[in-house]
């Protein structure tokens, strides 16, 4: 037998016996490596190719692999094929948590390309933040912003932007001051031939619309920049004053229902110039509003009609004489002065 005890000393060839043993044993563990995206598999799933250079230094060819993308159930990222990043390896098998199998995960050793998960990263190519100190949200269609049931979203696309409430007729509330500075149309881009109902004044330039528009008042601040306001093609009246009226209107009376016995209404100016109340009690309260403006208020009695108390105006001018006949109508005229200033008067419709 030869003797090679010179020729390869046991100190020298120990050591790298044990790198060599050493780096063995850590290729078995899984990897990190460069990757990008081949394909979406779904929401959660890509597929990634290695971006590793087929060199003497790793003269691999490393397969294409089917991964989870990192990240939770509640933010999906619109990772589009050719999206950057790594693969990150788990101690652990990890089918059982992605759905890419089943099972629930030991500490068994497993292929060191078998428990990855893709992380993206940034880039220096990426388009330029508007604002970096602000959460930008963007995709190659759009933003949804939804809740888990998707029936109530905020739909953004390159085209408009879409709120859909959580059930037909339910509104969507803004909570403060909404600026617009385009039209409101129907989703088919045409003029909005719905009601638009506010609880507030409207104010601003020009209020253009087929729609009904119930507010408040229409108003502007101040009144002059107002410009012209447009509903249903037609002009209408705003605060600026000054205006000629080129014809008349209709009223629908405010309806103040029958009060009980005893009890007291307070007609407002603000619900309608025409309105009516039942009489159909002993007797009820009517009482001045404290507001600036003028009410025709019919009566009407019923089979148990009683006699209304006027309180707080401050005169009652002369007119006609209510009484209890069931059946019969009359008009009381509430006016509203400056100064904390009211009268009333009866007209009798019979």
């Amino acid at each position: 037998m030869a003797d090679y005890v010179q020729k390869v000393p046991i100190a020298r060839t120990l050591n790298q016996f044990t790198t060599r043993k050493a780096r063995g044993l850590i290729d078995l563990y899984g990897k990190s490596l460069p990757a990008s995206v081949v394909s979406v598999v779904s929401s959660g799933i890509v597929n990634v190719k290695f971006e590793i250079a087929n060199t003497v230094n790793s003269p691999y060819t490393l397969p294409n692999v089917t991964v989870p993308l990192m990240g939770p159930e509640y933010v999906r990222y619109p990772i589009q094929p050719g999206c950057k990043g790594y693969v990150t390896s788990a101690d652990a098998y990890l089918g059982g948590m992605s759905g890419l199998g089943g099972g629930v995960a030991d500490l068994a050793l497993r292929g060191n390309l078998s428990a990855l998960v893709f992380v993206p990263f940034g880039n220096s190519t990426w388009s330029p933040s508007e604002d970096p100190n602000s959460l930008i949200l963007y995709g190659p269609n759009g933003v949804i912003i939804r809740n888990l049931a998707n029936t109530s979203k905020v739909q953004i696309t390159s085209t408009g932007s879409v709120v859909v409430a959580p059930k037909a007729g339910q509104p969507t509330a803004i909570q403060s001051d909404a600026q617009l500075t385009g039209q409101i149309k129907d989703p088919g881009g045409g003029t909005y031939s719905k009601p638009i109902t506010t609880t507030d004044d409207v104010s601003g330039k020009d209020v253009n619309a087929s729609a009904n528009l119930v507010a408040g008042a229409m108003v502007s601040a101040p009144a002059a920049a107002f410009g012209s306001a447009l509903i249903a093609g037609f002009a209408a009246l705003t605060t600026a004053g000054g205006q000629n009226l080129g014809g008349g209107f209709t009223s629908t009376e405010f309806d103040n229902g029958t009060p009980a016995s005893g009890a007291t209404i307070t007609p407002s100016p603000l619900s309608s110039l025409k309105q009516v109340v039942t009489n159909n009690v002993a007797g009820f309260n009517i009482a001045a509003s404290g507001l600036i403006g003028d009410i025709e208020l019919r009566i009407v009695n019923g089979a148990s009609a009683g006699t209304p108390t006027f309180t707080g105006f401050s005169v009652q001018w002369p007119g006609d004489a209510l009484d209890t006949v069931s059946g019969h109508q009359f008009i009381a005229y509430l006016y509203g002065f400056g100064g904390s200033k009211s009268a009333y008067l009866i007209k009798a419709l019979q």
